[in-house]
């Protein structure tokens, strides 16, 4: 089974893509996701937390870049016109959908985690 992608919605590239959701492709998700717990690590001194961070940037966007199957050239428009924020939510999106679940889940949980996010901003317990 393999799992198909449009990259126009998401990347802003024209095309769809098909992917086996490898184990490769779920050790590095797991991997990331370690990387960014670790991240947040608070007793970390600044220098350590910077190249942490950095290398956990460069590892992002290499596992979006194998994801996807997008060019060298592909990735540096992609680098240049993203934020972190939109890196954040494509490798999001790309883990979720390596998990399993539909592109109609994964709308879904989007929009559950931007009215928890409101809510947690406009919550006067803060």
């Amino acid at each position: 089974m393999k799992i198909k992608i449009d990259l126009n919605p998401l990347m802003h590239i024209n095309r769809t893509i098909k992917v086996k959701p490898s184990v490769d492709l779920m050790l590095r998700s797991q991997e990331l996701n370690i990387e960014m717990l670790e991240s947040q690590d608070a007793e970390q001194d600044a220098l350590t937390t910077s190249k942490n961070v950095l290398k956990m940037l460069k590892d992002m966007l290499g596992f979006i870049q194998d994801f996807t199957q997008i060019n060298d050239e592909e990735m540096a428009n992609f680098r240049k016109n993203s934020s972190m924020e939109d890196v954040g939510e494509v490798l999001g999106y790309l883990v979720m959908r390596l998990q399993g679940l539909s592109d109609d889940e994964v709308k879904s949980a989007q929009k559950k985690q931007e009215l928890e996010n409101k809510a947690a901003k406009s919550d006067p317990k803060d």
